[in-house]
């Protein structure tokens, strides 16, 4: 057989067949529509149940839906035929199931605006977290309604409260964010206060160990300035502080307050120790100026004594050297040299030892000066004494005769009126000893001029 031939036959049979299949299909139909309508009407009395009693009207619906199962599978072309109305009664029924959805569904939405509500109360008193929370529980609620459907959105004002909440919550994240980098903020600034602590408390420890003193107070006092700095740049992070005061509750917030309180504290016995030490260092600084201008007034009681030796004012040079070496002495006899000694890096320490080494080059060469004036009187004095009396000339009448002392007898030695210089032996000067020893001292009033000179012999 051709197959040609095979497809006579074959249309023969479809033609033969084909209206009992018709007639089939159609009885089917029928008995499927039959049955979905006696759900149908239970679909009716649940739209009208839906607004006064929904547990029944979902049970209404519910044996709608067991219907519909039914007439399927009798006949599934019920669900896309349009005879008797079907395309129609099924969507009527859809929007029934969608309202009853939404009946449902919508307390627990409204239940839910509730959360967001509190959440945006929370929000404005800047209680972040508990905005957080509230707005956690409002998804929650949200989801379980949308879960039930979601057809909910079609509804105008469900709708415009949800994008209400979605608007606030762009809010809540962006603080969110915000809080985020100041608590970042904040943990930088307990970082910095952890190392500034424990710089400081090094420091204390420095400061109260056997034999601190001046010359540890300028280790003391970069140390405590390394604390401080870092102390300083974590005052500058404003953003943790406001952080750390809108939440004192925070882990990090308390720690920080902990840590600002043992700073200060430490801060305070640091500086107690070094005030203490400044202020030994400020005495002695004294001590050194004090002793400065001694010395400086010793220098300028020696420059007067040379200006004395110049003048040939022996008594005053002596006088003003007797005084320099007086007050140097006083500037040198303590424990200013040792102190000298031991800070000479300070500023009235190397004023010191210039004043010092200027007033001995003084004192030395005043000391030359006077022992050569000295020298030079002494030679004066002797040659007086060596030099014999000039003859006298006798007048033609004969003078009362007058007591006169022997020829031999030397002149008056005239130290204190100035006439004739004093005699002395200056070999043995030394300048650190008082300049006026016994041989240098002034004869007593009542015995200057107490003899004559030979002059007082001459009429």
């Amino acid at each position: 057989m051709n197959l040609l031939s095979r497809f006579k036959e074959t249309l023969l049979l479809a033609v033969i067949c084909l209206p009992g299949l018709a007639m089939a299909d159609a009885e089917s139909f029928d008995r499927a529509v039959n049955e979905y309508l006696k759900g149908f009407r239970a679909c009716s009395d649940a739209n009208v149940l839906r607004l006064s009693n929904l547990v029944e009207a979902n049970k209404k619906f519910t044996y709608y839906q067991q219907q519909l199962d039914l007439a399927v599978s009798i006949d599934e072309s019920i669900l896309t035929s349009t005879d008797r109305d079907m395309d129609k009664n099924l969507a009527y029924c859809q929007r029934v199931e969608d309202n009853l959805k939404r009946a449902e569904a919508t307390p627990i939405l409204q239940h839910a605006f509730t959360y967001c509500e509190a959440a945006r109360s929370a929000f404005e008193a800047g209680q972040i977290q508990e905005a957080r929370q509230q707005f956690e529980e409002y998804r929650r609620y949200q989801e379980d309604a949308y879960a039930i459907t979601p057809t909910l959105d079609e509804v105008f004002v469900l709708a415009s409260q949800v994008r209400s909440c979605g608007r606030f919550e762009e809010k809540l994240v962006e603080k969110e964010k915000q809080l985020a980098a100041q608590k970042d903020v904040l943990d930088q600034a307990v970082s910095l206060y952890q190392e500034a602590t424990l710089e400081c408390e090094s420091t204390l420890a420095y400061v109260k160990r056997p034999g601190f003193g001046v010359n540890e107070l300028n280790t003391a006092n970069k140390m405590l300035k390394a604390a401080l700095d870092k102390k300083a740049r974590a005052d500058k992070l404003e953003a943790g502080f406001e952080y750390a005061s809108r939440h004192p509750a925070d882990e990090q917030a308390i720690r920080l307050a902990e840590l600002q309180e043992t700073s200060r504290v430490c801060e305070g016995q640091v500086a107690e120790g070094i005030r203490a030490v400044e202020k030994q260092k400020r005495d002695y600084q004294s001590l050194i100026s004090r002793d400065n201008r001694r010395l400086k007034q010793s220098l300028d009681t020696c420059e007067e004594a040379q200006s004395a030796v110049s003048r040939n004012n022996l008594d005053l040079a002596t006088e003003h050297y007797e005084s320099s070496a007086n007050l140097k002495k006083q500037a040198t006899g303590n424990n200013t040299v040792g102190l000298v000694k031991t800070f000479p890096q300070w500023s009235e320490s190397r004023g010191y030892n210039e004043l010092l080494e200027e007033t001995r080059r003084c004192h030395e060469q005043a000391s030359n000066a006077i022992k050569q004036l000295q020298a030079a009187q002494a030679a004066a004095a002797k040659q007086t004494e060596e030099q014999p009396p000039e003859p006298e000339e006798k007048p033609e009448q004969a003078a009362p005769e007058k007591t006169a002392k022997p020829a031999s007898e030397k002149p008056q030695d005239r130290r204190g009126d100035g006439l004739l210089p004093a005699q002395q032996d200056v070999s043995d000067w030394n300048e650190e000893d008082s300049f006026l020893d016994d041989d240098l001292e002034e004869e007593p009033e009542e015995d200057r001029g107490a003899g004559k000179s030979w002059t007082d012999l001459i009429p």
